[in-house]
């Protein structure tokens, strides 16, 4: 078996838990930990576009980055779109996707930039600012929430659809001809022609 990360980066995700929780809770705290052989990056292919980027990433991960008031680091300012309402987030989709209208067919140009937040409340976000700055005429799809078993109507659909799950699509999915999608997981293996049909 093959893992593949950074321990500098973020810790595993426990909701509502502490910092000893998420320090627990990671794949170097297993049973099975002592068995990993670890084989280290020699040459990091995707930094080679950016030195200064990647060299900042390696300082903040080694923590040689200058610190205030506890754990807070100085980013770059190339690196900041100041917060200064919903334009902001204009601004940063125009600076990840330059010239979007004119690349709306092409391939390589989409699959070849991400924004990446850390809570999915903000990619919902960005994704609906995206869609809405997309060519042509959208359609919305709503899921279909119900509970096995659930005889005494315990979870009223307007609570299910309220839910979003990780990893799952809002209860209303905006999409447009030709915006790219990734298929995450089928839910509904049988209803795979849907799929197969667009």
């Amino acid at each position: 078996m093959i893992f593949g990360g950074d321990f500098r980066q973020v810790l595993p995700v426990v909701k509502g838990g502490s910092i000893g929780q998420q320090i627990a809770s990671s794949i170097s705290r297993s049973t099975f930990w002592n068995d990993v052989k670890i084989i280290h990056l020699q040459q990091n292919m995707r930094s080679v576009e950016d030195e200064d980027f990647s060299q900042f990433l390696l300082q903040v991960g080694d923590g040689l980055q200058r610190t205030f008031n506890g754990d807070f680091i100085q980013l770059p300012q190339s690196m900041v779109i100041p917060w200064e309402g919903e334009q902001s987030l204009y601004q940063l989709i125009d600076s990840v996707f330059p010239n979007m209208i004119e690349h709306v067919n092409d391939a390589n140009y989409m699959v070849g930039r991400a924004i990446i937040t850390p809570k999915n409340v903000d990619v919902d976000k960005i994704n609906e600012k995206l869609i809405d700055l997309f060519p042509g005429e959208e359609k919305v799809y709503s899921s279909w929430d119900s509970v096995d078993d659930d005889r005494n109507n315990l979870y009223q659909e307007e609570f299910l659809n309220s839910l979003s799950p990780s990893g799952l699509p809002p209860h209303k999915l905006t999409l447009k001809r030709g915006c790219p999608i990734m298929l995450l997981r089928n839910v509904a293996p049988e209803l795979d022609y849907v799929m197969a049909q667009g």
